[in-house]
């Protein structure tokens, strides 16, 4: 991964008889998300473990470009899919100093919440 990237896990529980709508919502717009400008990986994951997490998976090229995902339709469309299923997500950061990290998450947990 590239110094300058920005990983970010989103962790989704999900009760099982809700993933089908769920994923079905993230398919439709997965291809556009991935031709955002700056979006480098974006996957999605069903934990094997922990039957109701869902994980979306992310690199960025950088922290600008992550905030235009934020600001977007699709991204409005994810944050949507959850409020319907009342579910609250957990948030992590990788490659981002300790400093910046906190304020960062901070900042995408004020916008995940409804």
């Amino acid at each position: 991964m590239d110094k300058d990237c920005l990983s970010l896990i989103i962790e989704i529980k999900i009760p099982q008889f809700k993933h089908k709508e769920f994923l079905q919502t993230m398919f439709s717009i997965i291809s556009d998300i991935r031709l955002e400008e700056g979006c480098l990986m974006y996957k999605i994951h069903k934990d094997v473990e922990i039957e109701d997490l869902i994980l979306l998976e992310m690199e960025w090229g950088s922290k600008d470009a992550i905030e235009r995902h934020l600001q977007s339709k699709n991204f409005r469309i994810i944050l949507g899919a959850m409020k319907t299923l009342l579910t609250i997500p957990v948030i992590k950061i990788r490659n981002i100093s300790p400093f910046q990290k906190d304020g960062f998450v901070r900042s995408l947990e004020n916008r995940m919440k409804y």
